[in-house]
């Protein structure tokens, strides 16, 4: 019972940083859509979504080099790239906590 209940608990935790990962990169990808677009910035929701973004993708371009080809900015992979390798960490560390409790309590 314990270890059916810790491991209820340990699926959730994780599912709903999977969860948070995804909804952050479709966030991501209506950020990029709506910078290609001549629409004002100052509507809230839009304000919310730079203020979610901005800190990441700018620190990421920070540390990496932008990658441009002529007027085209490929910088943005960077961010989906970091975010592939964040989903897969959760994945892994899943996996790993899953088989920690296990032998722990099993």
């Amino acid at each position: 019972m314990l270890i059916e209940q810790s491991i209820r608990i340990i699926n959730l935790i994780f599912e709903f940083s999977l969860f948070i990962v995804v909804i952050y990169n479709v966030v991501f990808f209506i950020w990029i859509l709506s910078s290609w677009l001549p629409v004002n910035r100052s509507i809230i929701i839009l304000r919310f979504v730079d203020n979610l973004i901005n800190p990441v993708y700018y620190g990421l371009l920070r540390v990496l080099p932008p990658i441009r080809f002529g007027i085209m900015d490929f910088s943005p992979f960077y961010m989906y790239i970091f975010l592939m390798v964040v989903e897969t960490m959760i994945k892994l560390t899943h996996t790993l906590v899953l088989r920690l409790v296990i032998s722990m309590l099993g």
